[in-house]
């Protein structure tokens, strides 16, 4: 990351001009040896937290031609909440700058974010409701504690993403790629995630109750302790998947592909894995019920030899 001489605010590597106040920061790496990627040379900044949080302000409100924050708020609505509007992630990234100086949850809720590159940002604590993110690049995005209850992330690209406690309630998620992202005690109740690829994904303590993760791939995913209660996993693919101390009461498994996954202390009572495949899965201590289905239709039963279907 390189810091603006001029404002302090941090800047992506490659960013020819500062986000905060337009400084153009190729004359800076050439002239001042400013230092990129945490090596400090002449005339570099060490952080923005040195830097006055009216002065990050003034700068934003030099580079947009404005005032004060109510003529601020009016350019930047324009360009991140109407549809059509031209729009960056550099507008994203002030608009966040603006309300952190001024210690306040930035709120970006029903902004129209699609197809944005917005990879690698910081957006922590991010109001993002109802949020239209569809097609966004979200790679290595930092959502830790953001509220994207409804929003729209369909197809967004979210490979190593943190999501730790991230408020994805009833959010649209069909097609997103989720690979390697970390959702630790994210909520994600009653989420759609419809063909969602979270391969290596962390998902231990998160709240998938009544989620749709029908036909998502979570091959090698960890889901320690998540709930998914009532989930629709029809057709889930969860080989490898850790899921120790999973509650899978109720949860639909139809045709799901369980195999070699870890189900140790599952909660299974009620669910359905009806044509499942539970080849080398590990179920020592798994619960289930008289009405838990198996694979072949029958119920579950104390004498029930569960090796017919784990081999």
């Amino acid at each position: 990351m390189m810091f603006c001489d001029q404002c302090g605010v941090g800047n992506r590597d490659e960013a020819k001009f500062c986000v905060a106040c337009g400084a153009d920061l190729r004359a800076m790496r050439m002239g001042n040896n400013v230092s990129v990627g945490g090596n400090v040379g002449p005339g570099s900044v060490v952080g923005a937290g040195d830097v006055n949080a009216q002065n990050i302000a003034q700068s934003i409100y030099q580079y947009y031609g404005v005032s004060n924050d109510l003529e601020l708020e009016k350019v930047l609505r324009e360009r991140l909440f109407t549809e059509g509007v031209h729009k960056n992630r550099d507008d994203v990234e002030r608009w966040v700058a603006w309300y952190r100086a001024r210690e306040k949850r930035p709120g970006l809720d029903n902004a129209r974010l699609a197809g944005l590159q917005l990879d690698g940002l910081d957006l922590a604590d991010v109001d993002l409701q109802e949020a239209d993110l569809t097609g966004a690049n979200l790679w290595g995005v930092n959502l830790s504690r953001a509220y994207l209850r409804k929003a729209n992330l369909s197809g967004a690209g979210l490979r190593k993403a943190y999501l730790h406690r991230a408020a994805l309630s009833e959010a649209t998620l069909i097609e997103a790629k989720l690979t390697m992202a970390e959702l630790l005690e994210a909520s994600l109740f009653k989420a759609n995630l419809f063909r969602a690829i979270l391969v290596h994904t962390e998902l231990s303590g998160a709240n998938l109750q009544e989620a749709n993760l029908r036909e998502a791939v979570l091959g090698e995913a960890v889901l320690v302790d998540a709930n998914l209660k009532q989930a629709n996993l029809r057709e889930i693919c969860l080989v490898e998947a850790t899921l120790t101390r999973a509650d899978l009461t109720s949860a639909e498994l139809i045709y799901a592909e369980l195999q070699r996954a870890d189900l140790r202390e599952a909660q299974l009572n009620n669910a359905k894995l009806n044509g499942a495949d539970l080849r080398g899965a590990k179920i020592n201590g798994a619960r289930f019920n008289a009405t838990t289905v198996l694979p072949d239709g029958t119920h579950w039963t104390p004498e029930t030899d569960m090796t017919r279907f784990t081999g």
